[in-house]
């Protein structure tokens, strides 16, 4: 089984890519669309262990498409075989490929639905999150929120305001750790988004061991994906001069 990226207006040759571009590509995660069995050859011995250590079905189905889908996205970019793509992890989980610092790229899903973003030369991170609805996020608050921010989402009249604002900063916080590679382990609710004029900052600083690292900052809502049910924030340590982006739910399948 293999995925046609022929329709992608990129170069197989990777020398120029995105030195000033990241690449978003989205996916839906129908796992009727597959046949989840098939594409765990494409997997490592460590992904196939991964998969099977979700406690229901359909989260392993959606953690065997996603790789399936990003070895085929990283085979594209760095003309190696899918299966032939070999990873190793820092201290805190974050996937770099092992015979390629160039090229780097994060992963995200939620709910039915995956991001992935590419981009050469500087780290990158991306977060997609479902708002889901029956999730009480004033318990949430502490943990994510800094004081600033508690303050202001404590000021917004209507819930659906309150909702949109917390899954922006929640996904725009994720997406800039993971850019760094520290993801979680780092508290969420030491970085504060909201400037003196109560809007958004779009680059912040993270103090990460002894280092003060920039990281900048971008809230989207492609085309395909409903900014009424999820939030998408991309980070980067290097300035966001373009972005390129896929549907990938044009995948053709053979």
């Amino acid at each position: 089984m293999s995925v046609n990226l022929d329709f992608l207006d990129i170069p197989s040759d990777q020398r120029d890519l995105i030195r000033r571009t990241i690449l978003l590509y989205t996916a839906p995660l129908d796992s009727g669309k597959y046949n989840t069995l098939s594409l765990t050859s494409y997997l490592s011995n460590e992904e196939r262990d991964r998969a099977n250590s979700y406690y229901t079905q359909t989260l392993s189905a959606n953690y065997i498409i996603s790789h399936f889908i990003l070895r085929q996205v990283l085979s594209h970019h760095t003309e190696t075989p899918p299966s032939g793509l070999e990873f190793e992890i820092n201290r805190y989980g974050k996937p770099y490929l092992k015979n390629n610092k160039r090229i780097q790229f994060n992963i995200s899903h939620s709910k039915d639905m995956l991001c992935i973003v590419v981009s050469q030369d500087k780290d990158v991170g991306v977060d997609i999150e479902f708002k889901d609805r029956n999730v009480n996020t004033e318990e949430l608050q502490s943990v994510v929120l800094s004081h600033e921010e508690t303050v202001y989402i404590n000021s917004l009249k209507f819930q659906e305001e309150k909702l949109d604002f917390f899954y922006r900063i929640w996904t725009l916080k994720e997406s800039a750790l993971k850019a760094l590679g520290c993801g979680l382990s780092y508290p969420a609710n030491q970085i504060n988004l909201i400037d003196e004029a109560l809007k958004i900052k779009n680059l912040i600083s993270i103090n990460v061991g002894k280092a003060q690292c920039k990281v900048h900052l971008l809230t989207l809502y492609p085309l395909g994906i409903s900014s009424t049910d999820y939030a998408l924030s991309i980070a980067s340590t290097s300035y966001i001069k373009e972005i390129k982006y896929y549907d990938l739910n044009a995948f053709r399948i053979s």
